[in-house]
């Protein structure tokens, strides 16, 4: 299982072309083309410590939907599988948006959304397939959220009694921390930090709220090709 977020997400707290922003802001002017290794590389660890922390963040939620789909599993019915106290157990986290559970019987419920059972067929629906195909934890691209118009990501993981697929577990988690988080990313106490998912999405910055998108920044965009090629 990789769930390493920068695969997930291109976190771009100092781009090269940013450099040029920040390091004016403090008196010094230092072309793209000259920027030093030295700076470069303060750079690269600043990332990589961000990413460090976002993914111990990601994982500790997504990890959620596989202890729930284990604990479902291991009842070994589909009626105890059904048992909605059993959800609550995920829901302690208030980073955690909804708890859903979809059956090979069609059983179909949300913790907070209610039950779909009979109304909608959780056997047909994206996650679901997914999840059953790859048979391991997965975790979305992020997605505007249609009940509470957040934009979220959700986790899924495979219910599984003595090896046969029994169903699903979904857990939608916020991505409101990334705010808290982007407002920590500085370069020597200077500039503003985005979070970029590896499609160009911008997930959350600490500067202009209203961009949504790596290609409305265009000093950012020329460099975002290069950056995912790099790893950053």
């Amino acid at each position: 299982m990789n769930l390493n977020l920068q695969q997930k997400f291109s976190l771009l707290a100092i781009l090269s072309s940013a450099l040029l922003i920040i390091v004016s802001s403090i008196a010094y002017y230092i072309s793209e083309e000259s920027l030093s290794e030295t700076l470069e590389q303060e750079n690269k660890e600043i990332i990589k410590g961000q990413a460090i922390e976002m993914d111990k963040w990601l994982i500790g939620r997504a990890v959620t939907a596989q202890h729930l789909a284990d604990l479902l599993g291991n009842t070994g019915s589909f009626d105890k599988m059904k048992n909605r106290e059993l959800y609550a157990l995920a829901t302690s986290d208030k980073e955690i948006m909804e708890v859903t559970v979809g059956l090979e019987d069609k059983f179909f419920t949300g913790y907070f959304a209610g039950d779909f059972t009979g109304k909608l067929d959780p056997t047909g629906r994206g996650w679901y397939t997914k999840t059953k195909a790859e048979d391991k934890l997965t975790i979305s691209d992020s997605y505007l959220d249609s009940f509470t118009n957040k934009v979220i990501i959700s986790a899924t993981a495979p219910i599984k009694s003595n090896g046969k697929f029994m169903g699903a577990t979904c857990i939608d988690i916020s991505l409101d921390a990334l705010d808290k988080q982007v407002e920590t990313m500085k370069y020597r106490g200077e500039g503003a930090g985005i979070i970029i998912e590896r499609n160009g999405n911008i997930l959350a910055t600490s500067g202009d709220d209203s961009v949504k998108n790596v290609q409305d920044i265009p000093e950012m965009a020329k460099h975002f090709d290069e950056m995912l090629q790099n790893g950053n």
